[in-house]
């Protein structure tokens, strides 16, 4: 009886040991495959532009081994921002608009990179996921057309933004608001946190038990009472850790 007990402990051991090896193999080779996958699609001068310091060198192999070392080591994204530079990243946009003046280059990256991957992207995400219609008229195919061959005069003009949109809604809108500064797509959520309705759903939320383990709740009230009483624009720090309570509510609490 004592010998059987001994050869499943043994077995026992045996198949954790085992398992562990194999869980170790199969995750390493999945990495070093993403990453490898991921690579090849990379040509050799982009490894040259990606390798710009001494810690990769100019070899695919290399770059995988470090990004593998990279996810598994869990480095500081301080470490890994040195691989890629600002201006590698724009480097394409700019030599495609090389003859083009500072300004056009700039509404070049603009473009590329912030619109169409990102803010309109945010936009259509969120109104998509509420069952709103979002639309963005500045941006149809015949206004850009036509803005896109402005001369610089209209674009910019001694510290005022687009001059020939300002000056063609001066026409029509029978306001100052032809004057307002350029506003991208805000939510009022500052002016909103003043809002007694709000204010108190908010300091209800901060009284939590949750919000009580995970948070400093006197800091929390006085930041909340200062954004109130409008002694510091403190509503970036308030949306986020009343976001995150109630994410937290919705899929620890009440699930």
């Amino acid at each position: 009886m004592e010998n059987k007990k001994k050869k499943l402990i043994i077995g026992l051991i045996l198949i954790i040991i085992l398992g562990a090896i194999v869980f170790y193999l199969t995750g390493h080779l999945t990495k070093t495959t993403i990453c490898k996958g991921t690579l090849d699609m990379i040509t050799d001068e982009e490894v040259e532009v990606i390798s710009s310091d001494d810690k990769v060198k100019e070899t695919k192999t290399k770059v995988i081994y470090d990004y593998t070392d990279y996810v598994s080591e869990s480095y500081p994204i301080s470490y890994y921002k040195d691989y890629i530079k600002n201006k590698d990243i724009t480097k394409e946009v700019y030599e495609e608009y090389k003859d083009y003046n500072k300004l056009n280059k700039m509404l070049a990256v603009d473009i590329r990179y912030w619109l169409s991957n990102n803010i309109l992207t945010i936009v259509d995400r969120m109104t998509m996921a509420h069952s709103i219609e979002s639309r963005v008229p500045f941006t149809d195919i015949d206004v850009f057309k036509v803005s896109s061959i402005l001369p610089k005069k209209y674009k910019v003009s001694e510290g005022t933004t687009k001059v020939a949109l300002r000056e063609a809604a001066k026409k029509v809108i029978p306001n100052d608001a032809y004057k307002k500064k350029k506003l991208g797509f805000p939510v009022p959520i500052r002016e909103w946190i003043r809002e007694d309705d709000f204010y108190n759903e908010i300091k209800n939320t901060f009284n939590t038990d949750i919000s009580k383990e995970l948070f400093n709740n006197d800091y929390l009230m006085k930041i909340l009472d200062e954004h109130k009483n409008r002694e510091k624009d403190n509503y970036r720090r308030i949306w986020a850790v009343y976001s995150f309570l109630k994410w937290y509510e919705e899929y620890f609490v009440k699930r």
